[in-house]
């Protein structure tokens, strides 16, 4: 099992929640998406490492504190994350990093309109 702290941020001051959630070992699956969505555009990714909710929660945490998100959504056991954001305010690459930052992999990007 591997511990992973989730923190609960409600502004850029204050943490009122910790919360140190397990993740049982690892299972891989292998891309992602693009396609613009009113204005906003809609990425999927494909994700390994993702073993649990707690994984799919830190990675919710960590994308909804970048500007310009307005979804994020995913099926951990099909190593899945949904991101709708805002292509002026937050670009793909930091949307990678920002999952990938806990030690999971975006395996393959494709992008289409």
């Amino acid at each position: 099992m591997v511990s992973v702290p989730i923190y609960s941020v409600f502004n850029e001051k204050s943490v009122f929640r910790v919360v140190r959630l397990h993740c049982p070992n690892p299972s891989h699956y292998p891309s992602t998406l693009l396609e613009n969505h009113g204005g906003n555009m809609i990425a999927e990714f494909k994700v390994t490492g993702m073993h649990c909710n707690s994984c799919m929660a830190l990675i919710k945490m960590n994308l909804g504190e970048l500007k310009g998100i307005s979804e994020v959504s995913g099926d951990f056991g099909k190593g899945n994350v949904k991101v709708v954001f805002d292509e002026k305010l937050t670009e793909v690459n930091e949307i990678v990093r920002r999952i990938e930052q806990d030690g999971y992999k975006v395996v393959k990007q494709s992008a289409r309109k």
